[in-house]
């Protein structure tokens, strides 16, 4: 099976939502490396902390984690991290949620 088969066999919404999440993942991720190589810079303007956690918080916390390890960017800040925390419990805990929603039984209608 193709990957454009198998992808296609999705829904619009599924489809539309796996983009976004590629999309948003690979931002945060270049936000992340553009901070660290600006970190190397002597007097050059960063990258808010608040943007990352933004993009972190649209759904881009794969791509955040992913960068911190590669770049080896904020993983000694522990405030920082304390943040990334609270953001990824409550992506979890909203995760969860979506999926109990859409496994609940519905009363059948007559």
């Amino acid at each position: 099976m193709r990957l454009t088969d198998w992808f296609g066999s999705f829904s619009l919404l599924a489809q539309a939502l796996v983009l976004y999440l590629l999309i948003v993942n690979a931002l945060t991720f270049l936000l992340f490396g553009l901070d660290k190589l600006k970190s190397a810079t002597p007097g050059a303007s960063r990258i808010r902390e608040r943007t990352l956690w933004l993009g972190m918080a649209f759904g881009g916390s794969a791509g955040a984690l992913f960068a911190m390890h590669v770049f080896r960017h904020k993983t000694q800040k522990t405030s920082f991290q304390a943040v990334m925390i609270v953001i990824l419990l409550l992506q979890i805990a909203l995760l969860f949620f979506l999926l109990r929603l859409s496994s609940t039984p519905r009363p059948s209608s007559f």
